[in-house]
């Protein structure tokens, strides 16, 4: 080999090198369970780290679109539910499950809003009202806000929107009319709901994602239930951990309505612990 191909390989062996001792570092070194950044945690980094203080991040909501749906008719309900709205007066609607709608001037049953939606498409039409006014909308628990939802004239006015609703109660809704009187009617095309998904810790407890994972607990070795805000007993529940040679069997029929329970095998079908993901879908 003469010189110059000599000295060559010489600085292409030590370039070699130093791409070896950057991966080194930047890699997952051997044994010590540590992952690349912006990937996942390796098994062994999840069985040594502490518990997370808290839940991370709720996942967004997602968009569910439903033929347009009648929830509040002043002129079909009953009682004060019948009556237009005077200045001033404030009311309280359900929205989402199935009862009391009737007496509201709603569909009888509901919309097939589930009590968890966190904000409704609705449009809001104030229907002959005698004189110019606006009205008001905002989730039931928390305090009236300055913005008006819709202004309307000396006639039939409607306006569209997301309108936030109350997601911990069937009884979500409060409206309050300013001048008027009128007849209010609201016109339900979606909703907007945080989808029932997250992980489960080895321990059993939520680690991630929705906050309609309302609890989790490790029944034995493997087993787990994962208890979500609504029956899910007849709903699809489908469950995957990142364990190499690992997978899981769920079941939303074992006798809890809203529970599913998730059992996590290895590969030689024993029962093992590890971090899993699910989502349930209804």
């Amino acid at each position: 080999m003469n010189r110059s191909r000599s000295t060559a390989w010489s600085r292409l062996t030590a370039l070699a090198i130093g791409v070896v001792a950057v991966l080194s570092v930047t890699g997952v070194a051997s044994g010590t369970g540590e992952s690349p950044a912006g990937g996942p945690p390796s098994p062994s980094a999840l069985a040594a780290a502490p518990p997370p203080a808290s839940r991370q991040p709720v996942a967004e909501a997602s968009y569910v679109a439903i033929t347009p749906c009648r929830i509040v008719d002043t002129r079909l309900g009953t009682g004060t539910g019948g009556t237009p709205f005077a200045s001033t007066n404030v009311r309280t609607y359900y929205v989402g499950g199935t009862t009391g709608f009737a007496p509201q001037g709603g569909k009888t049953g509901g919309c097939g809003i589930p009590v968890g939606a966190t904000s409704i498409a609705a449009v809001v039409t104030a229907v002959d009202p005698s004189a110019p006014g606006y009205v008001r909308a905002w989730p039931n628990g928390i305090a009236e806000p300055n913005a008006s939802l819709l202004n309307y004239a000396t006639a039939s006015n409607g306006t569209g929107g997301n309108v936030a609703i109350n997601a911990s109660s069937a009884y979500a809704l409060k409206i309050r009319n300013y001048g008027g009187p009128t007849d209010i009617v609201i016109d339900v095309n979606g909703y907007y709901v945080k989808p029932m998904a997250g992980m489960i810790s080895d321990a059993g407890t939520p680690y991630s994602g929705s906050s309609r994972i309302t609890a989790g607990v490790r029944v034995s070795q493997g087993v787990y239930d994962v208890t979500f805000d609504r029956e899910v007993q007849y709903c699809s529940a489908v469950a995957s951990v990142y364990y190499e040679n690992y997978y899981v069997i769920t079941d939303t029929y074992f006798g809890s309505s809203n529970k599913v329970r998730v059992k996590v095998y290895d590969a030689a079908a024993n029962l093992q612990d590890a971090y899993f993901y699910i989502t349930v879908n209804c």
